[in-house]
């Protein structure tokens, strides 16, 4: 498996979202545009989608993540955020990066925050970042997010367990053997990071927003009338399998 997998790292999954940023931007009537994504992807970026059991198909959540971070973004812009401190952007074309630093290293990543915090207010991004960390790597994100950058808002997606086992079932055998596993996403949702100093502004899930953008998979609409004939309780919970959360500090 090793040979053939063309994922061989975590850094290489900057190339497999590339492709799916490509395949929006090609579209007439797509929602955002990344024009140098297809050439950033490369051939390993397209490789490791049609690796993927369904590659292709797949491609809509990250789509919709990135449609509906975009509006959350310029949201908080207007809202006074001078600063965009903006982690593990991978090949996102849209973002400037003019610091280089390794979030593994706690000395660098505060250094680099106490650097963002004197330009604030500060919105942190961690755009496909999270799932593939500890839990102890996300929280001394949060704190030094929290205490060293001072943040004001925090953007990113977050999975629930169920998720993570379905994600799993499906692609751990290219994402493990690659080195790339999917790690974090915890039971409590947003309330996970309350110890941290952080609270839930705002949840977007993933569905509604794929519905409302018409990036669905096959067969949604039978998906949606399932959901919507759901108990309350269960709808809600599967509404929160998947979402962007701006979380702001407390």
């Amino acid at each position: 498996m090793a040979d053939s997998n063309p994922i061989r790292n975590v850094s290489d999954t900057a190339l497999w979202v590339a492709i799916y940023r490509a395949i929006e931007t090609e579209r007439a009537d797509a929602h955002f545009r990344d024009p140098y994504a297809r050439r950033l992807g490369g051939a390993r970026g397209q490789a490791i989608v049609d690796a993927l059991p369904s590659g292709a198909q797949t491609a809509w959540p990250l789509i919709v993540r990135t449609s509906v971070m975009d509006d959350i973004v310029q949201q908080c812009v207007r809202q006074g955020v001078r600063t965009v401190l903006n982690l593990a952007a991978g090949l996102d074309a849209r973002a400037y990066r003019f610091i280089a630093a390794d979030l593994r290293d706690a000395d660098a990543r505060r250094a680099v925050f106490a650097k963002a915090a004197e330009e604030g207010p500060v919105l942190a991004i961690t755009e496909g970042l999270v799932i593939y960390l500890e839990a102890d790597d996300v929280a001394a994100l949060a704190r030094d997010l929290h205490d060293i950058a001072r943040a004001q808002w925090w953007l990113l997606d977050l999975a629930s367990p169920r998720l993570l086992k379905i994600l799993e079932k499906r692609w751990s055998p290219t994402l493990k053997g690659g080195n790339a596993p999917f790690r974090f996403g915890p039971e409590e949702g947003t309330a996970w990071f309350a110890p941290y100093g952080w609270r839930e502004r705002e949840w977007h899930s993933t569905w509604t927003d794929a519905m409302r953008l018409k990036r669905t998979p096959p067969m949604a609409g039978f998906w949606n009338f399932l959901l919507n004939i759901s108990p309350k309780k269960s709808r809600e919970a599967q509404l929160r399998q998947s979402g962007i959360a701006l979380l702001e500090s407390t």
